[in-house]
């Protein structure tokens, strides 16, 4: 059979992206320098070390906390004993700096895209900074947020910490520690011409230094195979059989083509299935779903990318979890999967990782094994083998195989966590095309608002629903939908962000959230806002919804009113004035909420007892006794605060003003925790919600003015996130433009 002429080609430098050697320079010295770790005890070249072919040689590698390099590295020891092992195998880096290369890691989950406007489709998403060069420049950023490879655990240092507030806060603080060191200083003012002292080095050079690096060290485009190619150096007679077998009857090149031997597609192997995996944080078992981890189709379930393989003789072990350590055994596992399979033991990786692991509390035994041994797991990953795109005709144990896989399927249906909650919902009477909860409150929100499907309220808001915002009380779908359409009419381009859903289970199956909503709009049409400005608006919304049975039956909602009229250029207390007129004047118009006007919705709750929401309503609650210590007590020092009229800003000075002004305006007033949510999840950390009101006399100087005397009721809502410092993260709601409504119509200041 005549071998594919696109597999045919010699590489030559002109196929790589360019590296300025300078640049290479400065990122030879940072592969190998730990400043960029978190602990400053690992560094790039740990893991992807030159006398390892640019990998480490281990199944699995040991990242930050671990001792030595290679195969020989351990797991630490005390304090600095790894916690986990890292999810995959790491992966070799030659060529990588081909032209042809747009995608990365094994589940592909960085690509050369323009869809968050910086060049890539990434982890980082639109956080991911503008400026790297190319796609290498891109990849070598994540290791130092990931924390286990290199930026720690949290409480070891700065860059974790940051990490674990947004991905991209921990790299200026990394370009910082590198800009502290002369020697680096120097050489990059000489390689960019951008760069003329200390504070001008950021990440961006950082990662493309580090590209450059790479595309210069690890391109290969000498060896024999090339030679052949380019001047018909023969192969060694074994290389040459197999050279005709890969492309001929073995039918290797069907997925192993073009000059990097990979069509850089998704597979699913069925290869052997241990170690952590990259076990999405909503899976009810852990296990590593492949490409699916970053798609969310079902057809990519346990798909990983077909590797490259140039150099492969040298960069064992094999596969994405280096289950194999020999070719013979990987190109085994292609022939027979279930049966290679089957006969696989966990002492055959390299190392023998039991050899390094004396004492029962170390990693291989009690971790390595949790997706080994899930009779589930293994059954759904054997069902999707995805090896041939056809069988060979000339290779009957091939037709066998791909017979009796047939069978296997027949057998065993796939049953992925798509496929379970299509008969198994989350819960009871909800739709089984919701995973969880925040997907439930994330998935109406897009179809109601961004799909413009405003009639899925009569499916997605129970007919008799209950909702509260300070400005009024409504019941029923008959006032929602209008008002959703007139808001729409207003801001036809409006976007719904959900940054956050902190949720709990309600009794009787049913789940009580509080979402928070960043949301962006522009003013084009004509309505409670006046005629439209053409102005860009930028404002939070906090809602709590309690669910029952695929129905939002209860609502609680504060919008930051007061955002929108202050960008509108516009005087809060003048709109509110006019407000009144439109709506027929102070007998007229709509009273805002209080609780005389409430009616009893279907919850009756409040919230759940998580350690996380007490503390957070205890911190609030000393707060409005006054007792303002409790600020720099619970916070931490560099807090992040988002509060009522779009103000944010940084540190308990902050903080302290804002909710001062507040309590100062109302002295007397009672304050209530009406609600409480606590959570505590891994990949965000603890959270908090509470829904509170304040009821009383403006009596008080503060953010109100000078004192009225008018009763006033304020409903509001404020969020917490929780770092090794106490409150990492504060969200404040209150309507101002209501409270002034209130004072308004009392004072007869109209």
């Amino acid at each position: 059979m005549a071998a594919p002429a696109f597999a045919q080609t010699p590489l030559s430098a002109g196929d790589f992206l360019p590296a300025d050697p300078a640049q290479a320079k400065i990122g030879q010295l940072l592969f190998y320098d730990k400043v960029l770790s978190g602990n400053r005890n690992i560094s790039c070249g740990t893991c992807h070390h030159n006398d390892h072919a640019g990998t480490d040689g281990l199944s699995l590698g040991i990242g930050e906390g671990g001792m030595g390099v290679g195969p020989k590295r351990t797991i630490g020891q005390g304090k600095d004993l790894i916690r986990k092992r890292i999810q995959r195998n790491a992966p070799a880096l030659w060529n990588i700096g081909h032209r042809d290369v747009k995608v990365l890691f094994h589940d592909g989950r960085l690509s050369v895209s323009d869809l968050y406007g910086n060049g890539f489709n990434s982890p980082a998403e639109n956080w991911l900074p503008r400026g790297l060069d190319n796609i290498l420049a891109a990849q070598a950023l994540f290791s130092m947020t990931a924390q286990f490879e290199t930026a720690g655990n949290l409480g070891e240092n700065d860059i974790t910490h940051a990490t674990q507030i947004r991905i991209d806060r921990a790299w200026p603080l990394i370009a910082e520690r590198v800009a502290a060191i002369p020697e680096y200083v120097d050489m990059f003012a000489q390689a960019f011409s951008d760069v003329s002292s200390p504070r001008d080095i950021t990440i961006v050079h950082i990662g493309n230094a580090l590209g450059a690096f790479i595309i210069s060290e690890w391109t290969s485009i000498d060896t024999i195979y090339d030679q052949n190619l380019r001047n018909g150096t023969p192969l060694p007679p074994q290389a040459a059989a197999g050279k005709e077998l890969f492309f001929g009857d073995a039918g290797c090149s069907a997925c192993h083509s073009g000059p990097l031997f990979s069509d850089r597609a998704f597979r699913a192997l069925g290869l052997p299935a241990f170690g952590p995996g990259r076990t999405r944080r909503f899976d009810p078992i852990p296990r590593d779903v492949g490409r699916m981890g970053k798609s969310d189709r079902l057809e990519d379930a346990y798909r990983l990318k077909t590797p490259a393989l140039r150099n492969v003789a040298v960069t064992a072990p094999y596969g994405h979890n280096g289950a194999y350590p020999t070719l013979e055994r990987m190109i085994k596992h292609h022939l027979d999967p279930l049966a290679e399979r089957n006969a696989w033991q966990r002492r055959i990786l390299l190392p023998l990782i039991l050899s390094y692991s004396p004492t029962p509390e170390r990693w291989p035994d009690r971790v390595a094994s949790l997706i080994l041994t899930s009779p589930r797991e293994v059954r759904q990953r054997l069902t999707k083998l995805s090896l041939f795109s056809k069988p060979s005709p000339t290779l009957p144990r091939m037709i066998d195989h791909w017979d009796g896989r047939r069978q296997y399927h027949q057998d065993f249906p796939l049953t992925d966590i798509k496929q379970t909650t299509a008969n198994t919902p989350f819960k009871p009477g909800f739709d089984p095309r919701w995973r969880d909860a925040p997907d439930y409150i994330l998935g109406c929100t897009k179809d109601i608002w961004e799909d413009r499907g405003i009639h899925t309220l009569n499916h997605y808001y129970s007919d008799t629903i209950h909702v509260r915002s300070p400005a009024s009380m409504v019941i029923g779908n008959s006032g929602v939908i209008p008002a959703t359409m007139a808001t729409l009419s207003e801001f036809p381009n409006r976007q719904l962000y959900c940054e956050d859903v902190i949720w709990c289970d309600a009794p009787n199956d049913a789940l009580l959230s509080s979402h928070r909503l960043l949301c962006t709009a522009t003013h084009e049409g004509a309505g409670m806002y006046g005629n439209p400005t053409g102005r860009n608006l930028s404002y939070r919304i906090i809602a709590n919804c309690h669910a029952q049975a695929n129905q939002i039956d209860d609502e609680w909602l504060v919008r930051d009113q007061s955002a929108i009229v202050e960008q509108m250029g516009q005087d809060i207390v003048d709109w509110t004035r006019d407000l009144i007129s439109r709506e027929g004047g102070p007998d007229a118009c709509v009273r805002p909420f209080t609780p005389a006007i409430d009616s009893q919705g279907p919850y009756t709750g409040n919230g759940n007892d998580n350690p996380w929401g007490a503390q957070y309503a205890e911190h609030l609650t000393a707060l409005m006794q006054a007792d303002f210590g409790t600020v720099t007590r619970n916070m931490d020092r560099a807090v992040e605060g988002h509060y009522w009229r779009h103000s944010d800003g940084h540190g308990t000075p902050f903080v302290d003003k804002t909710w001062m002004g507040l309590r100062a305006a109302f002295p007397s007033a009672q304050f209530d925790v009406m609600q409480v949510i606590g959570m505590d999840n891994d990949l965000i950390g603890p959270r908090a919600s509470v829904f509170f009101s304040l009821s009383g006399r403006h009596d008080g100087w503060g953010t109100f003015g000078h004192p009225t005397g008018a009763d006033v009721f304020i409903m509001g809502f404020a969020q917490a996130e929780f770092g090794p410092r106490g409150i990492r993260r504060e969200y404040a709601l209150i309507d101002e433009t209501a409270i002034w409504k209130q004072i308004l119509l009392a004072t007869g200041a109209v």
